[in-house]
């Protein structure tokens, strides 16, 4: 089996970018010795040009697009890459590292600049890992940090085409001599995303007899009535100049959006450039929407089908242009794939492709933004899936008209529960379990009711769930609130949770208080609320710290007066400045001892630093002056629980500024004088995003 960590540490390293060579041959291919031309900007007098026949370059006045030192007449616009489709390249390089076929794929696009003429941008996005019967994939996703983009690789459960480009195959002779070298020919110069699934199929030894192919089934005509958005549009717009001036351009535009064309005559270079393609009449650019998805449905005694048809709506001009004639528009559909969903009277969940053959996943996205422009069901497919009993078995009948995309099959056949989520209309939980992988899923959401922790909950927490707004984070966090408070109920730990963090609740519950519950911390955290004037986003936080210094502290947790303090505040600092006083040779040691493998926290940013306390005595010095509790955090510190860092001022590094918690790789807390909220202290919000940027950390301060 094979295992990403191993994979990125020891093979990771012996792979090579894309070869000098092809680099050099795309940017001699991309040199056609034309000599580039940028018109001037607005308000500007001066053109920007690049000749490649004889190098000059710069900015000058012309007449006409024509090289002042070598007299080229070859003149075009920059490339840009992203702007110009002739530009991209997609590459792919096929070999053997290590007894592994690997195969790297690249997306290079030409950029033309005026000072440096012709580059190559190249970002390789997709690795394929195969070695006997496994295949592993990895997507990078190219993070932003130190003022650029840098590859960022992680493990992908399926990759996704970066162009529409044909794709250019390079294999070495080593892989020539691999077994699978004939069986993958093929099929290497598909798309990325279309090559995942033919590939899973070679490696796992599949042939085309064994594919599943979907029964015939006679479905209607795909009805695009139902698409009310108005689609992708495009605007034309042609500038030429005006006789006897050249202060002025006469500006033609054609459009199907408003389906007119107009002339207008304006200063040159004032508002229009011929790139843009804006309307002079509507003022629209051209548009492209979103893919919409056409629901159909057929049903007989044994099964039911659904096909899932995406569709583009483009207006387009149909006729060629002609000066004073408004354009001829028509509108098309454009059918970019379909899949088809097949559920059996037996409860099996299959899924097909646009050639009927069987596929493990949908080809979808999980996550819609505007579901009821997006998704479009037909009226014989809202009747079948809120009539079928077969739909019924699945949950769906309950949820398809509420913001449930077909994707919610894909889950069902990995989490039973979801039939059950679906009947007690908890939507935003569905669609939270569409959108997360499956390995980022709790195992117990994986069993069966009965077996799974969710047929253990009793009618009230049943009935509060279902009265209450139910996500993936709060429903895990409550599950394990349930370890602490077999009685408690969703309702009363959502309200907490929304109060302050559903990680506050678990950290009361934690502690060990004698018959602590979440019905108590609820009571008592409005009961700070209105009598002692401290907000549960705050108390929330102080309480949990307050109880841990009691039970460190061996203090009587059954005292009620004590644990329930009647100004939470005053008795938090008095609890404080008591474990601060604490002075024991042994945890100074241990305390240093950790805090050299902490040093790798530290960060100077533009305004502040991160400094990492060295010393116990810096920590006490700390919360002395800045009157909180962070002395009462050198245990933690010294077990690996937290890490503590000092922010100070680049021009005053003595002076106490803020506190800020680490934990498992997130900023949990900051806070300044007498626990002042970090987002209220200047320059610590923006100081904390680069911070956590720079570290890899988590912002997730509560």
């Amino acid at each position: 089996m094979l295992r990403s960590k191993t994979l990125m540490s020891k093979l990771f390293p012996k792979l090579e970018g894309l070869p000098d060579d092809i680099k050099e041959e795309l940017i001699k291919g991309a040199d056609d010795g034309a000599f580039l031309f940028a018109p001037a900007e607005r308000r500007e007098t001066e053109s920007s040009y690049r000749c490649l026949h004889c190098g000059a370059y710069g900015k000058a006045e012309f007449t006409s697009p024509v090289c002042p030192k070598c007299g080229n007449s070859k003149a075009r616009a920059f490339r840009k890459g992203y702007a110009n489709e002739e530009s991209e390249k997609e590459i792919r390089i096929v070999g053997m590292v290590d007894g592994f076929v690997v195969i790297q794929d690249f997306n290079c696009r030409i950029v033309e600049t005026e000072e440096s003429g012709i580059s190559l941008n190249v970002d390789e996005h997709t690795r394929y890992f195969i070695k006997d019967s496994d295949m592993m994939v990895f997507g990078n996703g190219n993070r932003y940090a130190n003022g650029a983009y840098e590859p960022h690789w992680s493990k992908v459960n399926q990759a996704y085409g970066r162009s529409s480009k044909e794709v250019r195959l390079i294999y070495s002779s080593d892989f020539m001599a691999h077994p699978l070298f004939d069986k993958m020919l093929e099929v290497l110069s598909l798309r990325t995303d279309v090559l995942f699934d033919a590939l899973k199929l070679i490696v796992s030894g599949t042939t085309k007899e064994e594919i599943k192919i979907l029964p015939e089934v006679d479905f209607p005509k795909v009805d695009f009535s139902v698409i009310s958005d108005p689609g992708d549009w495009e605007a034309v717009l042609v500038e030429e100049p005006v006789e006897d001036t050249d202060q002025f351009v006469r500006c033609h535009s054609w459009c199907s959006n408003c389906g007119k064309y107009r002339e207008q005559i304006t200063e040159k270079g004032r508002y229009w450039r011929q790139e843009s393609q804006k309307c002079l009449r509507c003022g629209n650019s051209s548009y492209h929407s979103k893919s919409h998805y056409l629901i159909d449905a057929v049903e007989d005694d044994n099964k039911t089908v659904l096909r899932i048809t995406c569709v583009r709506k483009q207006r387009v001009i149909a006729a060629e242009l002609e000066i004073g004639t408004d354009p001829v528009v028509e509108t098309e559909f454009e059918v970019i794939f379909t899949n088809y969903v097949l559920i059996n009277k037996d409860g099996d969940i299959l899924f097909f492709d646009s050639n009927r053959q069987s596929i493990d996943k949908l080809q979808m996205p999980g996550k819609l933004y505007e579901f009821k422009e997006e998704v479009h069901y037909s009226d014989s497919a809202k009747t079948i899936l809120t009539d079928s009993k077969i739909v019924a078995r699945t949950g769906y009948n309950c949820c398809f008209e509420n913001g449930i995309s077909p994707k919610f099959f894909e889950k069902l056949k990995e989490i039973p529960c979801m039939e059950i989520f679906a009947k007690f209309r908890f939507y935003p939980l569905i669609n939270d379990l569409i959108q997360k992988p499956i390995s980022d899923i709790p195992a117990y959401f994986r069993k069966t009711l009965k077996e799974s922790k969710f047929g253990k909950l009793t009618k009230p927490q049943i009935k509060s769930m279902r009265e209450s707004i139910v996500t993936l984070k709060h429903l895990v966090a409550y599950m394990q609130a349930l370890n602490k408070d077999k009685d408690a109920l969703y309702g009363e730990f959502y309200e907490l949770a929304c109060k302050s963090h559903e990680r506050h609740v678990l950290d009361v519950l934690r502690v060990g208080i004698p018959d602590m519950t979440v019905s108590k911390i609820n009571a008592y955290i409005t009961h700070v609320d209105d009598f002692q004037c401290c907000p549960p986003g705050e108390s929330m936080q102080l309480w949990p710290d307050y109880l841990r210094m009691l039970r460190d502290s061996e203090c009587d947790l059954t005292d009620q007066k004590l644990v329930y303090p009647n100004s939470l505040k005053r008795e938090h600092d008095k609890m404080s400045r008591k474990v601060t006083q604490i002075k024991d040779a042994k945890l100074s040691e241990d305390f240093e001892e950790r805090a050299d493998s902490n040093e790798w926290l530290e960060f100077k940013g533009k305004k502040l630093s991160a400094i990492v306390p060295k010393h116990l005595t810096e920590l006490y010095e700390e919360g002395r002056r800045l009157n909180h509790c962070v002395g009462s955090y050198a245990r933690s510190v010294i077990d690996g629980g937290c890490i503590i860092a000092f922010l100070r001022k680049n021009d005053d590094l003595d002076s106490p500024y803020c506190t800020v918690e680490v934990r498992d790789k997130r900023i949990v807390q900051a806070r300044g004088y007498s626990n002042r909220l970090g987002n209220m202290i200047p320059g610590v919000s923006e100081f904390l995003k680069d911070w956590a940027n720079e570290k890899n950390l988590q912002l997730d301060v509560a």
